[in-house]
């Protein structure tokens, strides 16, 4: 075998090694990041009492999230996200109720994950009718 014949070989399984060892350590890793995931609390803390909010963790990661005001009673989580499924990058429309009435505080969230679909949404939809207020 000539020299540079061996030095290709010796430099294929080199290759070969790193891309096994790398494909390990990201299996680590994502296993890592899954086990922080599970554990991530998010605290909250209110006249003199702390509590665990679990709704951050309803929404998806690396989000774009913008607020909605001005909605109406008749408004649910299924009526805002039908104004907003056009944009192909839509993940998420919730309404925020008061909890012991269950009426609308009059705004809402909307998440999507493509920067340009957020420009496009604060463009097309400011003063757009959603129920029977203009947002």
């Amino acid at each position: 075998m000539e020299e540079s014949e061996q030095e290709e070989e010796t430099e294929k399984s080199f290759q070969e090694r790193s891309q096994s060892q790398l494909s390990q350590e990201n299996k680590k890793l994502s296993k890592r990041e899954e086990k922080m995931k599970e554990n991530w609390r998010i605290y909250r803390k209110g006249a003199g009492v702390i509590w665990q909010d679990e709704s951050l963790n309803e929404w998806p990661e690396n989000d774009y999230r913008m607020f909605i005001g001005d909605l109406g009673n008749e408004v649910n989580d299924q009526v805002l996200a039908n104004a907003f499924i056009k944009y192909p990058s839509f993940a998420k429309a919730k309404v925020i109720r008061n909890k012991i009435t269950g009426k609308t505080k009059g705004y809402g969230f909307v998440s999507v994950t493509d920067v340009n679909d957020y420009i496009k949404i604060m463009r097309e939809m400011n003063g757009k009718y959603v129920g029977v207020f203009a947002m």
